[in-house]
């Protein structure tokens, strides 16, 4: 099997050597039928043309040792790739207008495709993305509409009284001033709880990440970097965690790095500092933000235990829930606020790509954007259909000599499919470009001055499937 791979792959990428080799078997063959002929008393010239005739025509020999070969298939194709080719560059005009019509309807297509896909379809990149849930909350006021908001007393009930996940996590939104003196330098941070890095399975680029350890009331609090933060604002240098970093008024010793990729969960936007928790005492100059029975600043998600589907919590959260929510009852609220809130339910989601407001802000506008740049494309295909119809009627003197010379109506098939396959891979190739940028420009649309929306718009087998 070995060898006769490898004479393949000789047959069609030394093709002209074996063709040599070929005509001297041969002409080989034939002088020694000939010289038998001439030893029973024919002439030299009578003994060639009967030794001919009895080898059956050379050039029919041939193409039966070509097709003996096994690569007569890849061989047309690529004599019609060649053949395409030389065609298209004969009308070039032709090319450039079918290639630009098809990289527009491919690379609109694409870019609102890839848009979807960063916010409604990439998975997290942590470990066993698909084992994530959020926890919700069902309040009477809002109909028992779900909400992802938290206070830190409903999560520390939560987190001590839950026995159905193999870890949770709570963050909060924060935003550092980086200048201690002069004009204001924001970056985005994170308040973390100390399993937030461990349940979700990050492992660090250098140093260690926060922990238990170090979300503790009266801590001195520490930082973690994100990757692209310690890329961009120290270069890389791998000393930085023994260095300290001044957010407002207050200095964090930095004690890692995560690892690259990880940008937070929330799909649009990325965060570049992670304080514990716990470090609201030092941020605020008071434990008030920890609390607060009524400020909602935290989010909330767990890790399934293996075997357990998002559906198998309900009940025992549900059943959590009136211990919970009695046992956190905000005192400036009325007796009828009090009141809608102990009938407060929790409940989980699936949380595997993510959680974030861009989610339901642009999950129906991407959708009807999707369909116009399908009719676009439509439209794309149907202007492109009439120039190659255009073409082939030029195009019908070639295909008549052609076929006068014997190619059959398959081979004239193939031919053009091959063409039309050339053009549209052409235009799918600038039609990624275009989708880059066409998608780049989405994005700058829709951030603004005081809030960047951040997605990773690399491409994945999905993107690529679907262009």
């Amino acid at each position: 099997m070995l060898n006769d791979f490898r004479y393949r792959l000789r047959a069609l990428f030394r093709r002209g050597t074996m063709e040599t080799e070929l005509d001297e078997e041969l002409r080989a063959h034939v002088e020694h039928q000939a010289d038998k002929y001439v030893r029973s008393g024919l002439s030299r010239e009578e003994a060639l043309r009967r030794a001919r005739l009895e080898l059956g025509g050379l050039d029919q020999v041939k193409e039966e040792c070509r097709d003996a070969r096994g690569v007569t298939l890849i061989e047309n194709t690529i004599k019609d790739l060649r053949y395409g080719l030389r065609m298209l560059g004969k009308n070039p005009v032709f090319a450039a207008v079918a290639v630009l019509t098809l990289a527009l309807g491919i690379g609109a297509n694409t870019a609102i495709f890839s848009l979807l896909d960063a916010v409604m379809l990439r998975f997290l990149p942590v470990e066993k993305p698909e084992e994530l849930v959020q926890i919700m909350r069902h309040s009477p006021r809002r109909g028992g509409k779900g909400t992802w908001s938290f206070t830190n007393p409903i999560w520390e009930q939560i987190r001590d009284q839950q026995d159905l996940f193999s870890g949770m996590m709570a963050w909060g939104n924060a935003r550092f001033d980086l200048a201690r003196d002069g004009e204001a330098h924001y970056v985005k941070g994170l308040f973390v709880s100390g399993d937030f890095f461990r349940t979700l399975g990050v492992r660090p680029a250098i140093g260690r990440l926060i922990d238990r350890s170090d979300d503790r009331r009266g801590g001195s609090g520490v930082a973690v970097l994100s990757y692209s933060f310690w890329q961009d604002h120290y270069g890389g240098s791998e000393s930085v965690v023994r260095s300290t970093i001044w957010l407002g008024n207050n200095s964090y010793p930095i004690i890692g790095v995560a690892a690259p990729g990880f940008n937070g969960l929330e799909v649009g936007s990325k965060f570049d500092v992670a304080l514990p928790l716990s470090a609201t005492e030092i941020v605020d100059g008071n434990a008030d933000r920890l609390e607060q029975r009524s400020y909602w600043w935290l989010r909330i998600m767990a890790r399934l235990k293996p075997g357990i589907t998002p559906e198998n919590p309900k009940a025992r959260l549900e059943l959590l829930s009136p211990r919970i929510f009695s046992a956190t009852i905000p005192g400036n609220w009325d007796p009828e606020g009090q009141k809608d809130y102990l009938k407060t339910t929790l409940s989980t989601t699936p949380a595997s790509t993510g959680t974030s407001g861009l989610k339901q802000l642009m999950e129906e506008p991407l959708q009807i954007l999707m369909a116009v740049v399908g009719l676009v494309l439509l439209v794309a295909c149907a202007n492109l259909a009439g120039l190659m119809l255009a073409r082939s009627a030029a195009r019908n003197q070639e295909l008549a000599l052609r076929r006068a010379l014997g190619a059959g109506r398959g081979r004239l098939i193939r031919q053009l499919l091959t063409e039309c396959l050339m053009l549209s891979m052409a235009g799918a190739l600038v039609g990624i470009v275009f989708a880059r940028w066409g998608a780049m420009l989405l994005v700058r649309f829709v951030s603004t001055a005081g809030n960047q929306v951040f997605l990773d718009l690399s491409y994945n087998w999905r993107t690529l499937a679907f262009t």
